[in-house]
């Protein structure tokens, strides 16, 4: 493992130098920039990596992030949660990741993190700790928050449902179901039929299978990719065909739709960079920079199933 001494040895420069270089202190410490450069190039070509302890001490950091995942199972959040480790580790982050699918589990998970000293939180889902708890070492992936201090990244769930409703209007639907229990989405979905005078049957599995039987529908919108499947899973063993008998549209996505049969439309959400860029604004707050919310916009996917 190379160390400062190693650097400083083949500069011919002193530790005190490389460790000034090395910490971005080269013009403070004034070292001059045709040394600075060797130093750089020489740790560079011996692989150089700080020791995060030692880092720490220096910067006053753990190099610690906290993640409460709402989901660690699911495809989706499979995606997302790759995309966000994987850029903070690449920045020399460690992640703690803790399933918090309820408030009571997520408040409990903070408290160990913040007991770590962790240098942020990352609150991935839709499921927030306790207000007390909440700094500005906080980013959240669904927003906004009641808080306007706060600094959230969210998927634009109106627009994706705007584009789900229009898209099965403009295919001449004018009696769809609605299938799942994501509130916010099945919300919009159904504000959307009204505007376009579209009848709308929000109802479980079994009664919209019925629906489609007794030719009641002819399409259903799904909250997620996962719904989605499962609809069309039932449609076809019970002998009607997608999209014959029922359109189906999905949401998020997902790598399976489009291996299934027929392959499935759906609203796409963007996962892994969802992920990157929550990761990315944390960074930026733990780094004293200005960090912004933003709104993403999502996709509309045609495939086989509409």
């Amino acid at each position: 493992m190379t160390t400062l001494k190693d650097i400083a040895a083949a500069a011919k420069v002193s530790v005190t130098t490389v460790s000034d270089v090395l910490n971005g202190k080269s013009e403070q410490r004034r070292v001059s920039a045709a040394c600075t450069k060797r130093v750089l190039a020489i740790a560079k070509e011996l692989n150089y990596k700080p020791h995060i302890n030692a880092r720490g001490l220096a910067k006053q950091q753990t190099f610690l992030i906290g993640v409460l995942a709402y989901s660690m199972h699911s495809s989706f959040w499979g995606e997302f949660l790759q995309g966000l480790i994987t850029h903070l580790e690449a920045k020399d982050y460690r992640v703690i990741v803790s399933h918090s699918p309820d408030q009571r589990s997520a408040n409990k998970a903070t408290e160990e993190m913040l007991a770590r000293k962790v240098d942020g939180i990352i609150c991935a889902g839709p499921v927030r700790p306790a207000k007390k708890y909440w700094d500005d070492r906080w980013v959240f992936s669904h927003g906004p928050t009641d808080n306007k201090k706060m600094t959230w990244i969210s998927v634009d769930d109106e627009c994706g449902m705007r584009q789900s409703i229009e898209h099965l209007h403009q295919g001449q639907h004018q009696h769809i179901g609605l299938y799942g229990d994501i509130n916010q989405r099945a919300s919009f979905a159904k504000q959307f039929c009204k505007e376009r005078k579209m009848s709308c049957l929000h109802a479980e599995l079994d009664a919209l299978v019925k629906a489609v039987h007794n030719n009641n529908i002819t399409a259903v919108s799904c909250c997620s990719d996962r719904d989605a499947i499962q609809l069309m899973s039932a449609l076809q063993n019970n002998g009607l065909k997608v999209p014959d008998d029922c359109a189906v549209i999905g949401y998020d996505d997902i790598e399976a739709c489009q291996w299934m049969s027929p392959t499935l439309t759906t609203i796409r959400q963007p996962q892994q960079s969802y992920g990157q860029l929550l990761a990315e604004t944390l960074l930026k707050k733990i780094d004293g920079e200005k960090a912004v919310s933003q709104l993403l916009e999502p996709k509309l996917i045609v495939r086989e199933s509409t």
